[in-house]
Formats: C-alpha cells, sequence, structure tokens
C-alpha cells in the first residue's frame, strides 16, 4: 500500500512538473483559462509586419508640435481614452444628462443632430454650452461636429445638396458650401462629416446623394467642396474612406459587403478620396466590408485599410474617424464597444458612437482593452496627438 502511495505521489509530481514547464514555454500562457475571465471574440486583426509587394509600406511616424505633446502629457488615460470618443447625446438644454458626463470623461467630440435642435436661437447657446462645461470642469473642450448630409441635420439652413451640385461648375459648388460653412461656423460648429466623396452608383443608397458616377468629376467637386468648408471655417471630413459608393445598403442597416476588387477599387471608388487626402484634416472610414480584402472585416476594423492603406498608401495624416460603430457592430455581429475596441487596435483616432446608450460601454471597452495591453498605449497616443493636433487648428 505504502508504495502504491509512493507511485501515485510520484505521478502527480511528474504531471506538475510537466504543467510548471507547458505554461513557462514562450505563447504558452496566452492559452492557459484564467478562473473568472471569459475571452471576449474581437474582429481585431494583426497587420501584416512588412510591406510586399501586394501591401502598402507602413506609414511613418507624424511629428507633431510641442503644445499639443504638452497637452497629451497632462492628460489622465482616463482623460486620454475619452479625447478618442465622438459621441452622440439626447437632450435640447444643458439640464440634459450628458453635460454631466461631459464634466466627468471630457469626450473628445460631440455630435450635434436635429434632437438637439430647437430653433436657430437655442442651437448656438446649446453648441456653445458644450465647450463652457468642458472648459469648467478643466476639461478639453470637444470638437462641436455636424453630419453633412441633407436629411441628417438639415434643420442647418444653407446644406447643400451634392446630387443636385453634381451638375454645376466647382466655382458654384465651392461658393455654394462656404456658405453653408459660414453659418455652420456661426452655430459653434467646428467639424462636418462632409463632403461625401463616394460614387454615385444608381444601384445604391448613393445614387441620390453622391455629386455623380465619374471618378475624376467627383474628385473635383468633392475637392471644391473641401475648400468651401475651409473658407467658411469649418473642418470637413469626407466620407466614406475608400469609397462606399457601391454597396446595396447603409451599413448602418446591415452588413454591407463592397464587391470591388483591388483594381476597380483603385481606378474608381478610392480615386476621389486619393485626392483629397492631402487638403483635409480628417476622413470617415468607412463600415463596409470589401471584398478586395477580406470581405468580412468592416474597414474601420480593418488595419490594411484604416492604417496600411489610408497612411502607408494614400497618405492621408489627419484624423481618421470611424463611420457610427453601431454599423460595424452589426456587419461583424460584435458589440459596439467590441467594434470600438477593434477599431482603434486597426488604426481609427476618433471613435464613432451615435446612440446615447451605447457610449458609456464602448469607453470602457477600450478602457479595459488600453489598461490590459490588448490595444497598445502608444495606438493611444498616437491617435490623441492627432485629435489635439485637429483642435489646436480651429
Amino acid at each position: 500500500m505504502k508504495g502504491r502511495r509512493r507511485w501515485v505521489v510520484a505521478v502527480f509530481a511528474l504531471a506538475g512538473l510537466v504543467a510548471i514547464a507547458l505554461a513557462l514555454m514562450p505563447g504558452a500562457r496566452e492559452d492557459l483559462p484564467v478562473a473568472g475571465t471569459r475571452k471576449v471574440e474581437r474582429t481585431i486583426k494583426p497587420a501584416k509586419p512588412e510591406a510586399t509587394a501586394d501591401a502598402p509600406a507602413r506609414p511613418k511616424a507624424t511629428k507633431f508640435s510641442a503644445a499639443v505633446r504638452a497637452q497629451a502629457a497632462r492628460l489622465t488615460l482616463e482623460q486620454q481614452v475619452a479625447q478618442l470618443f465622438l459621441v452622440g447625446f439626447s437632450g435640447r438644454d444643458v439640464s440634459a444628462k450628458f453635460f454631466e458626463d461631459l464634466q466627468v470623461r471630457g469626450w473628445g467630440a460631440v455630435l450635434f443632430t436635429a434632437e438637439n435642435f430647437v430653433d436657430p436661437v437655442q442651437f448656438p447657446a446649446l453648441t456653445g454650452e458644450a465647450g463652457v462645461v468642458a472648459k469648467n470642469a478643466g476639461r478639453v473642450d470637444p470638437l462641436i461636429v455636424v453630419d453633412g448630409v441633407p436629411g441628417t441635420n438639415g434643420f442647418l439652413d444653407g446644406l447643400p445638396d451634392q446630387a443636385e451640385l453634381g451638375g454645376k461648375a466647382p466655382a458654384v459648388v465651392q461658393a455654394r458650401t462656404e456658405g453653408a460653412a459660414s453659418i455652420f461656423a456661426g452655430d459653434g460648429i467646428d467639424l462636418v462629416l462632409a463632403p461625401i466623396a463616394d460614387l454615385g452608383y444608381e444601384s445604391g443608397p448613393s445614387a441620390t446623394r453622391a455629386f455623380c458616377d465619374d471618378p475624376g468629376l467627383v474628385a473635383e467637386l468633392a475637392g471644391a467642396a473641401v475648400s468651401g468648408w475651409k473658407a467658411g471655417g469649418v473642418a470637413p471630413a469626407p466620407k466614406h474612406f475608400p469609397g462606399q459608393g457601391a454597396a446595396a445598403q447603409e451599413p448602418i442597416v446591415g452588413a454591407t459587403t463592397i464587391g470591388l476588387q483591388r483594381e476597380a477599387l483603385e481606378n474608381r471608388d478610392l480615386a476621389p478620396f486619393r485626392a483629397l487626402a492631402a487638403g483635409v484634416p480628417a476622413m470617415v472610414i468607412s463600415s463596409a466590408a470589401y471584398a478586395a480584402y477580406d470581405g468580412v472585416t468592416p474597414a474601420a476594423l480593418e488595419p490594411e485599410i484604416a492604417r496600411d492603406l489610408l497612411r502607408g498608401d494614400v497618405g492621408f495624416t489627419g484624423v481618421a474617424i470611424s463611420d457610427d460603430l453601431a454599423g460595424a457592430a452589426v456587419a461583424g455581429a460584435i458589440t459596439v464597444g467590441d467594434a470600438a475596441v477593434g477599431a482603434l487596435a486597426a488604426g481609427v483616432d476618433l471613435l464613432a458612437v451615435h446612440d446615447p446608450a451605447e457610449v458609456a460601454g464602448a469607453y470602457r471597452a477600450v478602457l479595459e482593452a488600453v489598461r490590459s495591453g490588448e490595444v497598445p498605449r502608444a495606438r493611444v497616443s498616437e491617435a490623441l496627438h492627432r485629435v489635439l493636433t485637429l483642435k489646436a487648428g480651429r
């Protein structure tokens, strides 16, 4: 009996030594389950480590001003992460709960919609109050943002209808856009999610919103619109990179795949964005997936698009803004929080969460991912410096 017990003890001891050895092997610890935790499936794709014949070179590091670096250094990690969010809210005056959250979090940007509008007097007072609340709480002023698509923010007078402007001369487009921008700037608006640089495919929703279906003319007219927005004092963010015109439906409605292969995407849909890249401070990244890549991952969560193509190939250096991440969540069958983590990891700088009910959860998901190392601190720093640079240029 004693001999048998010694044999059993020896077996268990050997098993323990084997388990310890396996746990110490490189990479082995990542696969060991941890009691009381749940591994969340996220749509985060590792980027290719080196450029190949089929992949553009990785972008070079951007240099930021000393003032921006100093401002970033003064922020806590929690404040840094909050600066990477573009959030929607409910309410039409400062009694809205959102303003309490703004004091605590100091969101990077706030999206104003028709829901927040009462009249031309109330609206600029409300947008101005957002900055006052943030400043009084010692936070960085948020960017005041509106969507530049008619029907979304049609309460703002003078909003240009791109489809109607598609047959006009570039000078007319610029003048009309500059007029709208002057009104926007007077209402306290810093940034507009416009112009639409998608091509106007007849079969998709862009047919009634885009300038036209000719890549060269879209690039010319979108460039005129960009000049108009900037001349009127509002920063433009063309959308939806790398071209969403061929979509059969809006990504927010359901999973959407752009079926174009790389040659067609490059020669047609991407052409306007390539022409605009050097002249705009921000760009909106699509929530559609692209067959030219894997056909499954939304562009805003795909590092080959949101980082390598946008920055390494096209050379864009400004703020990359996600389309509403509810669309990416629908496409990937994941939560908005997981979509936010995936988008930041992929190269997006400003994470758009339009639904107020989703904001807190998305913020917590990103903060947890940064604290755990799932999203590197260097990625947060890079995104933060771009956002602060955009704000410095207001």
